[in-house]
């Protein structure tokens, strides 16, 4: 649990530089939709999050002095190689994961097969029958339900409503 939270704060140290950065590209009025916001972020602002951010147009607009310019980056520095082994271990445990995952679904499909195995002939075709049943009942309860988004607000000028119901 200590690693867990220690994970959590390194990496969180390591984002705020972005964060606050990302503080500093906010328009005067917000923009009602996501999507017009992000057409009009400044040009360095919309890859804050990649590894291209371009800090060198970032420092200016803050009126950096060299010796903060060089903090800054030396800060930066210290920061990746600090995180660089927490990001490798989150790696190593996603793929990890991952394999849990994979065995899990194999034990689900083995057992499946072992318990249909037992069953009789007139079992299985009323197991086929009652799956059935539920998946129409399923498609029936669920239909155009997933993933629905609520409209945008009524001043959103670009359209946004009819390209999310397409």
């Amino acid at each position: 649990m200590k690693k867990l939270l220690v994970l959590a704060g390194i990496i969180a140290m390591t984002c705020s530089t972005q964060v606050f950065a990302q503080e500093n590209c906010a328009q005067d009025k917000p923009l009602p939709c996501p999507i017009e916001a992000k057409k009009h972020q400044p040009p360095h602002c919309k890859n804050m999050r990649g590894p291209k951010c371009d800090f060198k147009k970032f420092e200016d607009e803050l009126n950096l002095t060299d010796k903060q310019k060089e903090q800054a980056k030396q800060l930066r520095e210290k920061h990746m190689e600090t995180a660089k082994p927490l990001f490798e271990q989150l790696k190593q445990k996603e793929q990890e994961s991952q394999m849990l995952r994979e065995q899990l679904k194999e034990l689900r499909i083995q057992n499946k097969k072992e318990f249909e195995a037992i069953l009789t002939d007139i079992q299985l075709k009323k197991l086929q029958e009652i799956k059935a049943e539920r998946r129409y009942k399923f498609a029936q309860h669920h239909r155009g339900n997933f993933h629905k988004r609520s409209p945008m607000p009524p001043q959103c000028k670009c359209k946004c409503e009819k390209k999310s119901s397409n």
